[in-house]
């Protein structure tokens, strides 16, 4: 019975305001879009007293939460995602420039330099050989290398098999070390 009165006054009290709300509205264009509004509130009003008969309150108040915590996981996931990508993307670079200054180190200690490094790294968390270098392709110079000279068929500052055997030397150092297959590993010098 106390339900029943508190709901009654509860309406009454509705009425009163939203009769103020509806005489303070200065334009009558905006009126009815009051008086919508006001409608909708008063029939949400008038279906409580069913709602709660039927635990219709409980059930709708749940739904509105589960809704909400949802959205907010969800949201929540999405950002954790972006983050994660994130922390991937800067441990991948960092894992390049050590690779990179490793084989600067490697270079110098031949008299050699390197000029640009490519390096293909397996992403793919599911995979056996994650974190792993796949490929690797590099480009190095003699330091204080000087250009090599043409004239028809006199070639001067190179010499094509002192450039292979130090590719294979290259190749097998980084083979060796970075437990990498020969074959892909790509060495250009210039």
């Amino acid at each position: 019975m106390d339900y029943f009165v508190n709901w009654m006054k509860g309406i009454a009290c509705f009425f009163i305001i939203s009769s103020l709300v509806l005489h303070l509205i200065p334009n009558e264009k905006y009126q009815k879009y009051m008086k919508l509004f006001m409608g909708f509130l008063m029939i949400i009003f008038l279906l409580k007293p069913v709602g709660r008969l039927f635990s219709l309150d409980n059930i709708f108040e749940s739904y509105m939460n589960d809704n909400s915590y949802n959205q907010m996981t969800s949201e929540l996931e999405a950002r954790l995602k972006g983050v994660e990508e994130d922390r991937q993307n800067i441990i991948l670079a960092e894992y390049k420039e050590k690779i990179s200054d490793g084989i600067s180190e490697y270079l110098d200690g031949i008299d050699m330099e390197l000029k640009d490094l490519s390096v293909t790294i397996d992403t793919n968390e599911a995979s056996e050989s994650f974190g792993q270098i796949v490929t690797m392709s590099l480009s190095v110079t003699k330091k204080g290398n000087q250009k090599n000279i043409s004239v028809g068929t006199v070639t001067l500052g190179g010499n094509n098999a002192e450039s292979q055997l130090l590719v294979m030397e290259i190749k097998n150092y980084l083979s060796d070390f970075y437990n990498l297959e020969k074959h892909n590993i790509n060495v250009n010098i210039s």
